[in-house]
Parts: structure tokens; C-alpha cells; sequence
């Protein structure tokens, strides 16, 4: 299974059924907007510590949306702890 199809699946069968309207919109822009576009085209049992890490690198660097640089490290806190664990 991809990454992108579990994540999808997730969205609509267990978030959108669990979490207030806001808080599903929220895991959405976050699932669209980061781990898709970063894992769209690996396996789920390709995902490894590595590659994890080089993901983690990659939000520290130039993870804002808005302005291309560091992401604060809540926000790259929460994207894996709540998404990737």
C-alpha cells in the first residue's frame, strides 16, 4: 500500500468520523499539503528511520509554506508525532 492511500483512507474512514469539523480540516491541509507530497510515491514498508529523518531535515530547512524557511519545531514536532507515529 502507499503512503498516499493509507493517509487518504485514514482521512475519510477514521479522522472525518472522530475529530470536530476544524480539526479534521487541520489534519487534512497537513496530510495534503506535507506528507503526501513527500511520500506520494513510496510503500508503506519503504518508510524507514532514514527516510524519516531526511523529512524531519528537510521541514528544519525550508519546511514554512509561506516563506520557504524553518519550520518551528512544534510544528515539525506535531506533524510527526501525530501523523507518522
Amino acid at each position: 500500500m502507499k503512503v498516499k492511500d493509507l493517509f487518504v483512507l485514514w482521512l475519510e474512514k477514521y479522522a472525518k468520523l472522530g475529530v470536530k469539523i476544524r480539526t479534521y480540516d487541520k489534519y487534512e491541509k497537513i496530510v495534503y499539503s506535507r506528507i503526501i507530497p513527500e511520500f506520494t510515491n513510496c510503500n508503506i514498508k519503504d518508510i524507514t528511520t532514514n527516510r524519516i529523518q531526511e523529512f524531519i531535515l528537510k521541514l528544519m530547512t525550508n519546511g514554512n509554506l509561506v516563506n520557504n524557511k524553518s519550520l518551528a519545531v512544534n510544528s515539525i514536532y506535531g506533524i510527526i508525532y501525530y501523523y507518522l507515529f
